[in-house]
């Protein structure tokens, strides 16, 4: 009984055409991306707008505005699932049979509310080649052991530029061509785990630089501050000086004056004869 009350309705279809239409009608909404104008509450507010209307349907589903917003990027992410399944497969060789997917009209509405790049990525970014070099002393090989070596079953090895992708001897470029046994060829690392360890040294060394560049901006500002400290302990006791002599210099006219006040008053004593 218990299972039944919390059991859930499924979303209906009129529900989903609903949310789509209230979402390409809101653009802003639909991208999910916050500007100046189109900030969170805006959108709480528009989600908030459109689950009144959702859980207004008879014999659908009921949900807070949180609970949509999650059926709905739940619903996109199935639906590119689906399509790059179908991708994949469309790329596949050989017989077999052929695995249809299926979109039925709901699902190309939701399929037209993405994009491509957010489905098979952005094409127009080139993937850097990732060349790997192993030790010379593996690979290298003298003349001499050329000569005397007739293995049928050899190898041809030719270093070339980075642009060059020919094999073998050629006069009009700087190449080497040798000719050396397969048991001298060096193992190579899959290339996927080789990137993988690339990839870690390179975090490693951008997080050395990282912590570095932090340690030398705290190490600045320390030093800054202490120039500031001394630069203002120096102005204190200026201006402790500078009270000093002032204060001195006020008593000094403070006497001067007492000393004006009192002077006529012994020249009258002086003159008084009577």
């Amino acid at each position: 009984m218990e299972d039944a009350k919390k059991r859930v309705s499924p979303v209906s279809q009129q529900q989903k055409q609903m949310l789509i239409d209230f979402l390409n009608n809101n653009p802003e909404l639909l991208s999910g991306r916050f500007t100046a104008e189109f900030t969170k509450k805006v959108a709480q507010t528009l989600w908030e707008k459109i689950t009144s209307s959702l859980n207004a349907v008879p014999g659908g589903s009921r949900k807070s505005w949180l609970q949509w917003r999650k059926s709905w990027q739940d619903m996109r992410k199935h639906v590119k699932a689906k399509q790059v399944a179908q991708h994949k497969h469309e790329k596949m060789t050989g017989g077999g049979p052929r695995n249809v997917v299926s979109f039925d009209s709901i699902d190309q509405k939701i399929l037209d509310t993405i994009s491509p790049k957010e489905i098979f990525g952005d094409n127009s970014v080139a993937v850097p080649e990732i060349l790997f070099d192993f030790m010379e002393e593996e690979t290298s090989a003298t003349e001499d052991e050329l000569a005397t070596n007739q293995t049928p079953t050899s190898t041809t090895i030719s270093v070339v530029g980075a642009s060059t992708a020919a094999l073998g001897v050629n006069d009009e470029q700087p190449e080497v061509a040798v000719n050396i046994r397969p048991s001298t060829i060096p193992k190579k690392m899959p290339a996927e785990k080789a990137l993988r360890r690339l990839t870690k040294a390179g975090r490693l060394d951008k997080s050395t630089k990282i912590s570095e560049s932090l340690v030398d901006i705290e190490r600045n500002k320390a030093k800054a501050l202490a120039s500031y400290y001394e630069q203002k302990a120096k102005y204190l006791k200026w201006r402790e000086e500078y009270e000093r002599e002032k204060l001195q210099i006020l008593k000094e006219n403070n006497n001067l004056k007492q000393k004006k006040i009192k002077r006529p008053t012994k020249i009258g004593h002086a003159f008084n004869f009577f």
